[in-house]
């Protein structure tokens, strides 16, 4: 546990716990939003919120919280401003001596801002950057710069096996109406290449937002928010990508796995992709706006090939009816899942033997609009009435808002070492003033 916890009498299956509640006064931070928080090389946890600090563009800010954010984002061409996602610690082992970045140095931090630095109007087209925790530095080390990598970096970085950054850009590579780019800053000295630029087609996929990850074989996976474009509009719902590493060399095109329907398969993938120990990946879909019974966000896998000769296998393990008149002016949910609908956040997993836990969060859900937590078991019990899998719900905790509890879950969410509690964010609630949001734990099973 991180420091002194209010413990909360609420309404939950599990204990939840607020770890610091976010005020809107004197240079704070407010507003995390979708990114997670990170663990540095001590343990303790780190995160950034899309407002407040010194400046209103943005904080960085560290767990247990002492006496206001460890940065403030100021938005000028110096500095980024609107860090969506969070931070990425660089652990990356060094070929010589065998030492994490962790065991011969210490906590250093990588991410993204969305805006600040040059071009793309007053706000900029976006940032990367280092915070050295050890040094107590922050630098911004790219620039973006719509003609030539795209602009608005929003979906932070990821960091391969010897500390190359990836990421990518929602727009760009030759015009602002673009599809987006994926790119790569070489260390040391940040040396950037495009790995990639979503061509402006009507399937190429587009608007490529989430976090990149990287597999075990050192794959870089990704999703796209749309299908396409067509100007003026973005089309279509989403689609699954990754670039297959060939020793050590990543290919110069995706496969795509999948492309999104807004049907029972869902719509706007917004998280990151996450993978367990048996090599599956997880995702999220944000759900259909104002879409019907069933089209409110699923958790969907991806189960690697069986042989060489078989393809990726794509399953939704859970759709969530979401919202479903109820005959009496209001709405019910599928007990078990709380009624939960939209999805943001990333997913947390563990596999014990045969048993997976899948742990996440709905932005809002019934009977309130507060959000949850869910927890989805491969136990066969509870068939699924959208997606006729077997995946059962459980609901770990639903948020009440107010000053003793969170409410708008955007985050993702992680585990501690042992797998026995849960940590997130909320984008508002809590005791600060304007209620601008929590960051929480819950124990889990």
């Amino acid at each position: 546990m991180l420091g002194l916890l209010l413990l909360l009498g609420v309404s939950s299956a599990h204990a939840q716990s607020l770890v610091h509640s976010f005020p809107n006064f004197g240079g704070d931070g407010t507003k995390p939003y979708y990114g997670a928080l990170a663990a540095d090389c001590s343990g303790n946890l780190w995160g950034t919120t899309l407002w407040g600090g010194a400046n209103n563009w943005g904080a960085i800010y560290k767990l247990p919280y002492t006496s206001g954010p460890i940065y403030s984002f100021g938005n000028v061409t110096s500095d980024g401003a609107r860090p969506y996602f969070g931070l990425t610690l660089d652990n990356h082992v060094d070929p010589l001596t065998g030492l994490t970045l962790c065991q011969s140095y210490g906590t250093v931090f990588y991410g993204t801002t969305a805006n600040g630095g040059t071009g793309c109007g007053t706000d900029g087209c976006g940032v990367v950057f280092e915070y050295d925790a050890v040094a107590n530095t922050y630098t911004v080390i790219k620039r973006m710069a719509t003609a030539v990598d795209g602009a608005f970096p929003a979906g932070g970085v990821a960091i391969d096996s010897i500390g190359n950054l990836y990421g990518t850009s929602q727009q760009g590579y030759g015009s602002t109406a673009g599809c987006g780019v994926v790119w790569k800053l070489s260390a040391p000295y940040w040396t950037e290449s495009i790995v990639y630029n979503f061509p402006v087609s009507t399937s190429g996929g587009c608007t490529p937002v989430s976090p990149l990850t990287f597999d075990h074989n050192g794959n870089l996976w990704g999703t796209t928010q749309h299908t396409g474009y067509s100007a003026p509009n973005v089309l279509g719902y989403g689609k699954v990508f990754e670039f297959v590493n060939t020793g050590g060399t990543l290919a110069s095109s995706p496969t795509f796995w999948h492309t999104f329907n807004a049907l029972a398969d869902g719509a706007y993938p917004i998280a990151a992709l996450v993978e367990d120990s048996n090599g599956n990946l997880y995702g999220t879909t944000y759900g259909q706006i104002n879409g019907g019974w069933c089209n409110a966000g699923t958790v969907y896998e991806l189960s690697p090939p069986v042989s060489p000769s078989t393809n990726w296998s794509y399953n939704v393990l859970y759709a969530f009816p979401g919202k479903k008149p109820n005959g009496l002016g209001g709405y019910t949910g599928i007990p078990g899942d709380g009624g939960g609908y939209y999805l943001t956040g990333g997913l947390a997993v563990t596999v014990s033997g045969s048993s997976v836990n899948i742990y996440g969060t709905t932005s809002s859900g019934n009977p309130s609009t507060d959000g949850t937590v869910f927890r989805l078991t491969n136990d066969g019990l509870s068939p699924n009435v959208c997606s006729g899998t077997t995946w059962s719900p459980h609901l770990e905790h639903a948020f009440a808002g107010g000053s003793s509890d969170g409410s708008v879950p955007f985050s993702a969410v992680i585990l501690n070492s042992s797998g026995t509690t849960l940590y997130g964010t909320t984008e508002l609630g809590g005791a600060g003033t304007g209620s601008y949001g929590v960051a929480y734990s819950l124990s889990v099973p």
